[in-house]
């Protein structure tokens, strides 16, 4: 939207530089195609490595999913591990 604050305005792009362009294409009417914001989406227009855009785009945090990942597969195990041995036990008696 055009009330959405800019985090950064670059005025021009080195010609030597590769970029990345996250947009939609547009056909003017004398036959140019430009790249615009659609689809409710931004124009992004980046010369960073795609990891660091993505961590720039996504406010600098490091994402906590591996974190949560562990965990969730440490709670995984030790209830696997838990229910081989009730199975273990239940067997016994």
């Amino acid at each position: 939207p055009p009330r959405t604050p800019v985090r950064l305005r670059y005025e021009q792009l080195s010609a030597v530089e590769h970029a990345t362009v996250l947009g939609q294409p547009v056909a003017g009417t004398d036959g140019t195609v430009s790249m615009t914001a659609g689809r409710g989406r931004p124009l992004v227009v980046t010369t960073l490595e795609i990891p660091e855009a993505m961590r720039v785009l996504g406010g600098g945090r490091d994402s906590a999913r591996p974190l949560a990942a562990a965990i969730c597969l440490a709670a995984g195990l030790m209830l696997l591990s838990a229910g081989l041995g009730w199975a273990v036990i239940e067997a016994l008696t």
